[in-house]
């Protein structure tokens, strides 16, 4: 079906272009008569097709010019008798009867000038016979009162371009333009308004812009900003200027001057409080002031609604004094005027600043604080605008808010309780002090005086982080964080933050390896990128599957136990080389191994850290045949206590971590005992039982 389409257009094309052939060749052997007889004035039929129609060797018959139906008999005088025209045509340039066609326009239609430039242009082309008389000359008229008259303005002349001027500010101008062509054929003045030029004089306004007295003048990077329309109604000028401007504006439009400058600022303005909107229904000037002023900030600490703190200001833009200010002032104040500070607070009692001040000069912006002993403190929490909970001050818990009056000089310490308000779906977390983020201080009453000590909190949503099943107990992490051994764990965020969230990707547990297969609601990546979008408990779940494998331990030690003697106070004992054991890995899977006291005698007293006063045992796993040295065993990391402990690469040596699997593997375990430097403890003789288990290896 789309191939047949095709041929069609294609066929349908192709005789288009036939036809105009055909038309080609007629005009091209077409052969033009001579007009026979004499003495006759014939004028061509303009206004039908049934004029100049004729052929060779027989009656020509022509119409008038209103196109009527029966042919003209024209007499010959050489004969005397009446002839119809047998043949032929006029020559072209004795039948031209039709006017010719002008016309006429603008440049712009709102024009920024008392003189207007009018164009316009004409033809007299034949589409018959393609014969142009051409133009002899134009006549331009111009009304100023909508068309109701018409003036002339430019009479037989043969430009096609003109100035038309100086006219009157906010009146519209029509033009209109008749063409008279070579033979003396005159255009009628058209009426229709689409063939009437038209172009309205805008309104000139001048705008002075002056800066008062002691400000920075304007110049040419910080000007003042005019919107106005100019040449086009649909176009939105904005020009800038200083001193003073000359501008054209639409005649009824609005024009708006900006009240502030283009270099003002929150800190820093230009600023006039003149009108700044005309309309322009005239041409008219405006002068416009500007001040310069600086933005003057001052927070008062230590007052209240009861003590307020005097504020003196002198401007020469208001010239007023004001007074009774309390907690904040925020005004402008002129450049190189004043302002003042009262060292003292109204009412009772009466207290000083130390910030005592004489008049200062102006001279840019001020922000500051004013600080008076007033020596009352509160420190608070903000739990979003709440002010509850609980606060630490000089190692108190305390209620929020909490009130006390300190003398200057003397330290004290406040500290942030984090978190706060607890409930299944949210809590409170410390964000920063309003004098720091950190979550402690040690403050003192000296100037600067701080009369309110605020401690800012955020909401935070839980995050629970579960493995399915709960059987995989590798770890879990949240950006830095990591939980070890662990199903499930639960996170804090604050709303819209965005974390890491990752999962081991294998777990062993028993005999056991599961795997990471993917998230429940997406992923399938142990790591991913997660953002807290909506309050409250949020739960991911990460889901495993597992295979099974062998984990078999075996040892290689000497038929006698290591039997240490006698050993005396503070002395160290660690076996021989004859006493060690070696721990083989004969499974399927990395494991760890790890240790613990299964039983002692009656005078044997573990504890979980080392003590001089206790014997202690330490082991370490190592992959050397020689025993290590006494330096060698750590301290902490390798004692061996009564409850399970599993080799890291940090605790009981790094050999005894991830062993890998087959039987080519194995470490070598080695014991020190030490006595301890002085007890009570009589001569004895005790066996200690050390158990030692293995386990999958754990990422």
């Amino acid at each position: 079906m789309k191939i047949q389409k095709y041929k069609r257009l294609t066929a349908a094309t192709t005789l288009s272009i036939a036809l105009v052939f055909s038309i080609l060749a007629w005009s091209a052997w077409a052969e033009t008569p001579v007009m026979s007889g004499g003495g006759h004035v014939i004028q061509r039929d303009a206004f039908s097709s049934g004029g100049m129609v004729g052929r060779a060797g027989g009656a020509f018959q022509v119409h008038d010019i209103l196109g009527q139906s029966s042919p003209l008999t024209y007499p010959d005088t050489t004969s005397g008798d009446d002839y119809k025209l047998t043949h032929g045509f006029l020559a072209p340039e004795q039948y031209d009867t039709l006017v010719p066609q002008s016309w006429i326009w603008t440049e712009l239609r709102y024009v920024p000038d008392t003189f207007i430039t009018v164009n316009w242009m004409g033809d007299d082309m034949d589409s018959l016979t393609g014969y142009d008389s051409g133009i002899m000359f134009y006549d331009v008229q111009y009304s100023d009162d909508w068309g109701t008259s018409w003036n002339d303005w430019l009479v037989e002349t043969i430009d096609t371009t003109g100035i038309f001027g100086p006219g009157t500010m906010g009146t519209e101008y029509w033009f209109r333009v008749r063409a008279t062509d070579g033979i003396g054929n005159i255009e009628p003045y058209p009426t229709a308004a689409d063939s009437i030029a038209e172009a309205t004089i805008d309104y000139l306004v001048t705008i002075v812009t002056t800066v008062a007295p002691g400000g920075d003048p304007l110049s040419i990077l910080n000007s003042i900003k005019f919107e106005h329309y100019d040449t086009s109604m649909s176009t939105l000028a904005v020009d800038s200027g200083f001193g003073s401007n000359q501008i054209w504006c639409v005649p009824t439009t609005d024009l708006d001057i900006f009240t502030l400058s283009t270099d003002s600022d929150s800190l820093e303005r230009w600023f006039t409080l003149d009108s700044t909107s005309y309309v322009t229904n005239s041409a008219f000037a405006c002068s416009l002031y500007y001040w310069h002023q600086h933005r003057i900030i001052l927070t008062l600490l230590g007052t209240s609604a009861i003590r307020p703190a005097d504020l003196e200001t002198f401007t020469k833009f208001g010239g007023d004094t004001t007074g009774a200010q309390s907690g904040i002032y925020d005004n402008w104040i002129d450049n190189q005027g004043n302002v003042r500070f009262s060292e003292f607070t109204s009412g009772v009692p009466i207290y000083r600043t130390y910030d005592t001040r004489e008049w200062i000069g102006v001279t840019d912006a001020l922000i500051d604080t004013i600080n008076y002993n007033y020596l009352t403190t509160v420190i608070r929490n903000s739990f979003s605008g709440i002010d509850s909970g609980k606060v630490m001050v000089d190692g108190d818990t305390v209620d929020s808010p909490y009130y006390v009056s300190w003398e200057p000089g003397i330290p004290h310490t406040i500290e942030a309780i984090s978190p706060q308000l607890p409930t299944l779906e949210s809590r409170y977390a410390f964000i920063s002090w309003n004098i720091g983020s950190e979550i402690r201080h040690t403050i003192m009453v000296t100037p600067p005086y701080i009369s309110e000590y605020i401690a800012f909190f955020e909401m935070q949503h839980p995050v629970s982080v579960i493995k399915i099943p709960e059987n995989p107990h590798g770890w879990i992490s949240w950006d830095e964080d990591t939980a070890w051994g662990v199903s499930r764990e639960t996170f804090w965020s604050f709303f819209l933050s965005e974390h890491n969230i990752e999962v081991s990707d294998s777990d062993a547990y028993s005999d056991t390896i599961w795997h990471f297969d993917h998230w429940e609601d997406s992923g399938t990546l142990p790591s991913r990128d997660y953002t807290i979008s909506f309050p409250g408990h949020t739960e991911l779940y990460a889901l495993y599957y597992y295979e099974l494998n062998d984990i078999v331990l075996s040892f290689d030690i000497p038929d006698t136990i290591w039997n240490v003697g006698n050993l005396q106070h503070g002395e160290s004992r660690i076996m021989s080389v004859d006493d060690s054991i070696k721990v083989v890995n004969n499974g399927d899977v990395p494991l760890d191994w790890g240790l613990w006291i299964r039983d002692a005698g009656v005078y044997w007293a573990p504890d979980s850290t080392p003590s001089l006063d206790h014997f202690s045992l330490f082991g370490r796993f190592t992959l050397e045949a020689e025993p290590p040295t006494r330096v060698d065993f750590q301290l902490y990391n390798d004692l061996i206590m009564p409850s399970m402990k599993w080799s890291t690469p940090t605790l009981l040596g790094p050999a005894g971590n991830n062993v890998p699997p087959s039987g080519t593997n194995w470490s070598y375990l080695w014991f020190r005992l030490r006595a301890p430097y002085s007890s009570s403890y009589p001569t004895f003789n005790e066996v200690i039982k050390v158990g030692i288990l293995c386990r999958a290896h754990m990422p």
